[in-house]
């Protein structure tokens, strides 16, 4: 049976949740980030910062409130690009997904499928290197603190002027992620703690995709 066919036969639910994808079938591999649109036990629609050809393979990490999900996925639909904040929709069907993974899935959909929207924000405590973007200046350290479908909050050394527009990097397990986005509000000088950090709201302007050395692998894969 088609792979298309098979992922049609499982329930769909509205799930927003961030993932970060690896185009396996590419000599780069090419790693970006994105947002489901809904999931199922078969696969999900995901839109991603680039258009991925059809047939080609993805490593897809889904970022949850309760761990990481990882699956191996092919692309069997890619829509038209120039949506929201340029991102692009695919369909993707799942082809490997270890079993205690393929259970959290089904975990997730059963407790959680309804209850994700477009404007949720999961927290996050991660290293990043940001660098003022058209500056020769080298990178400097920050972290985020929460990431949103919109945007990350940033917690950095100095204080941005809104409208600032920076390109933010950091790993999620072997990938390296690079985003391009504005300071788009910052937090009063008098609110950071003695010694702090400033936090700042970044917007995305582009999702990026930087080259990737990940290879997954499992004795518990499912094809």
């Amino acid at each position: 049976m088609a792979t298309w066919a098979v992922q049609q036969q499982f329930p769909r639910s509205s799930v927003r949740i961030p993932i970060v994808h690896t185009v396996l079938s590419s000599p780069l591999g090419r790693t970006g980030m994105g947002w489901t649109c809904n999931m199922s036990e078969g696969g999900a629609c995901v839109e991603v910062g680039e258009a991925v050809s059809l047939n080609a393979t993805l490593h897809l990490r889904f970022q949850t409130d309760r761990g990481d999900l990882e699956a191996e996925a092919v692309v069997v639909w890619a829509g038209a690009s120039g949506g929201e904040k340029g991102l692009v929709a695919h369909g993707v069907a799942f082809t490997r997904m270890a079993t205690e993974q393929r259970e959290a899935l089904r975990e997730l959909l059963r407790t959680q499928g309804k209850l994700r929207h477009t404007g949720a924000r999961f927290a996050a405590d991660l290293p990043v290197t940001f660098q003022i973007m058209g500056q020769p200046e080298p990178p400097r350290w920050g972290w985020v603190e929460n990431v949103s479908r919109g945007g990350l909050l940033l917690s950095l050394p100095e204080l941005l002027r809104p409208g600032t527009r920076l390109r933010v990097s950091w790993k999620v397990a072997s990938e390296q992620l690079t985003v391009e986005g504005m300071i788009i509000w910052v937090e009063p000088r008098d609110a950071r703690a003695p010694g702090g950090s400033f936090r700042h709201g970044f917007r995305f302007t582009a999702l990026g995709c930087s080259p990737s050395s990940v290879s997954p692998s499992s004795d518990e894969w499912l094809g």
